[in-house]
């Protein structure tokens, strides 16, 4: 039973009287009265709300009436405007102060093969049990791998899981490796945390990366040598055969087709040497013009001579032969042709 503790106060605000309650009721002791009369007093709890109580703040006013009967005796009589004064106290169960975090390190090893191990070389990382990445860490130069500690402020088994994240490249393989542990937090006899690190290999794993084996490449095969340009069936004069692209068989042009020079360095060739050469349009044969005598036929397909020399010859209508002018002798007639060698 908890005590608490209340006060009889006058008037004047003086403390006249202090009582605790025993089994929920409070008496104070006893008030001589003298004289007759009215005499006004307060009630009022002194302890202090704490520990989870809180006090009655309520203030009770009390009117003593003494009065004198007829054999001259005096008697007093209590009265309470507020009614009888009833204190009431609440208490509130304060949750215990929470135990202190635990807190766990967990950390892994790194080994590399054919080579010595640099700073910060290889990533790694902290899963939880959903696949969420809790932290990081990369290794230092002796191959040592520490994540951030963790910390738990409250009881249970967590587990993690911890993977190399670092990808295999041109010049080394990664361990793919993944290695669980288990976190188990539970609450101490001092009301505090602690956490139990432990691995699924007993120990702190170890990753080892090992040098990437690229295979030699393949030779590259010669390309075949280009077979030379022959002509199916041969090719008559001034049918020269073209092979595109080269690889191609060569064809022969048709008859038809006029002479051309190819390849273009080829130059064209006429007999006899004096004659000029030139080759046009498919539409226009050559023609050979001796210097003494320039000669025109029209049309291409009349043949033109011209008796002299000198007389210059022209075809009039187009369709007749050509004939020359000046008849005092005949002159013979030179022919030549063009033709390009084969």
């Amino acid at each position: 039973d908890v005590r608490f503790e209340f006060a009889l106060y006058d008037s004047n605000g003086n403390v006249i009287s202090t009582a605790h309650n025993v089994n929920g009721s409070v008496t104070f002791a006893p008030i001589t009265f003298t004289q007759v009369g009215t005499y006004e007093f307060t009630m009022r709890e002194l302890s202090q709300s704490g520990e989870g109580w809180t006090t009655d703040p309520t203030v009770y006013p009390i009117t003593v009436v003494v009065t004198e009967d007829s054999q001259n005796k005096l008697a007093a009589n209590a009265e309470y405007p507020q009614g009888q004064p009833s204190f009431v106290n609440s208490y509130t169960v304060e949750p215990p102060p929470p135990p202190e975090p635990a807190s766990a390190v967990i950390s892994a090893r790194k080994r590399l093969e054919g080579a010595s191990l640099q700073s910060g070389m290889f990533r790694f990382a902290l899963f939880d049990q959903y696949g969420t990445e809790v932290t990081s860490a990369t290794n230092d130069a002796s191959g040592n791998v520490t994540f951030p500690t963790l910390i738990f402020d409250r009881t249970g088994v967590y587990t993690y899981t911890i993977r190399e994240t670092t990808q295999s490249g041109d010049e080394w393989v990664t361990d793919g490796s993944a290695y669980s542990v288990t976190v188990t937090v539970t609450l101490g006899a001092d009301g505090n945390l602690t956490a139990d690190v432990v691995y699924q290999t007993g120990e702190a794993p170890t990753f080892v990366n090992r040098p990437q084996v690229v295979p030699p490449k393949p030779p590259i095969p010669p390309e075949p040598p280009i077979p030379p340009c022959v002509c199916v069936p041969p090719c008559k004069p001034c049918n020269p055969c073209t092979c595109k692209p080269p690889s191609a068989p060569c064809t022969c042009k048709p008859p038809s087709t006029p002479c051309s020079c190819k390849p273009p360095s080829a130059p064209c060739t006429c007999k006899p040497p004096s004659a000029p050469c030139s080759c046009k349009p498919p539409s226009t044969p050559c023609t050979c013009k001796p210097p003494s005598a320039p000669c025109t036929c029209k049309p291409p397909s009349t043949p033109c001579t011209c008796k002299p020399p000198s007389a210059p010859c022209s075809c009039k209508p187009p369709s007749a032969p050509c004939t020359c002018k000046q008849k005092p002798h005949y002159v013979p007639v030179y022919f030549v042709r063009c033709r390009r060698n084969p």
